[in-house]
């Protein structure tokens, strides 16, 4: 067994005070042609910058600065993402707010002066040494716990707290959007939001996520749909296991169709293959599919208990997650059954 070689090795002016925020993979490809990609990054005061990849392709063993931070500020850096003109950005607070926007959005105004038209980007590009730009605004006492760049509508994003609650919710269009009640044509609807809505950049955000007022959001994790052989989203029911692509907007399972239960207790949610590790400050870990965690539409939910850490008689909490870590869809054994709800305490709304 091998212990591998400590990053010092290969970071030479790395100062003992800093530490590695993000790994980021590039293809040879993108290396090669960079244009029309950009590196996102944001800090736990809420600033977000963007600017070209090209600027980071090429870093020697001294290393470039990446990001500049205002003097005096007990600013840093909490996420990097790589991401084009077509991505939006989700930035989580550690008290549950979001700020959701597209950075390459434009905007056009007139120069009361001149009469000119011009065009102002939600996130225009900078150079690498650079502040950027306030990206949300967190309240005080609170800040950045993570980003999430992407630009499929279809992506979870699961917001796991302190003492062991996960919220998956998807990305969504940002919009109301109707949902028919029954499977007629002239049948009832409800309006329900789509994911997370769509806010100014540089805001307070919205309320993402809801918990008791001792826990807190301490990781966010991106989790990619599945997609059939016709580019449809696959759908999983949480009751028979049934995995495929629904045919209608009722999102009914079709094995379940014959029960007698309510039509809420036959519907599926969004299939992800991805698993996660979470650690706790003691020592205990744990691994579970992603899906077994309860999909999500409202702002104000829990979500689900993805592991006990109370103690006996459930009356204080006597340990905390420190670390979470995806495991992508592609190293899991889909072929495997899917795991049963998970031991945590069930589900919580």
């Amino acid at each position: 067994h091998s212990r591998g070689t400590h990053i010092r090795n290969l970071l030479d002016r790395i100062r003992d005070d800093e530490s590695i925020i993000s790994i980021l993979p590039l293809s040879r490809e993108i290396i090669d042609e960079p244009e029309g990609h950009f590196l996102l990054f944001s800090t736990t005061l809420g600033r977000i910058k963007k600017t070209k990849l090209s600027a980071y392709v090429r870093i020697n063993r001294n290393g470039k600065y990446a990001i500049k931070f205002a003097e005096g500020s007990e600013d840093s850096l909490i996420s990097v993402r790589r991401a084009t003109d077509d991505d939006h950005v989700i930035l989580v607070t550690k008290n549950g707010r979001a700020c959701r926007f597209k950075p390459s959005e434009t905007k056009v105004k007139i120069d009361p002066e001149s009469g000119e038209e011009r065009t102002t980007y939600t996130v225009k590009v900078q150079g690498r040494i650079s502040q950027g730009v306030r990206g949300i605004k967190p309240k005080e006492g609170d800040q950045v716990v993570g980003m999430v760049v992407t630009s499929d509508e279809n992506t979870q994003i699961l917001t796991i707290t302190k003492y062991g609650m996960a919220k998956r919710t998807r990305l969504g269009c940002g919009h109301k959007i109707r949902v028919p009640l029954s499977d007629e044509e002239d049948g009832d609807y409800k309006e329900v939001p789509d994911g997370y809505r769509k806010t100014n950049r540089g805001g307070v955000g919205v309320l993402t996520m809801k918990f008791n007022d001792d826990d807190h959001i301490v990781s966010v994790r991106q989790l990619p749909a599945v997609y059939d052989e016709n580019g449809e989203p696959k759908m999983y029911c949480g009751r028979c296991k049934w995995i495929g692509v629904n045919p209608d907007a009722l999102r009914i399972c079709p094995l379940c169709l014959e029960d007698d239960e309510e039509p809420q207790s036959r519907a599926t949610q969004t299939y992800v293959e991805d698993h996660l590790f979470v650690l706790t400050k003691k020592g205990m870990m744990i691994r579970f599919a992603a899906v077994q965690t309860k999909e999500t539409t409202g702002r104000s939910t829990k979500g689900t208990k993805i592991m006990e850490l109370r103690n006996a008689e459930k009356t204080k909490h006597i340990d905390e997650l420190i670390f979470t870590a995806r495991l992508p869809g592609e190293l899991v054994d889909q072929e495997s059954e899917i795991a049963e709800p998970l031991d945590g305490g069930g589900e919580e709304e």
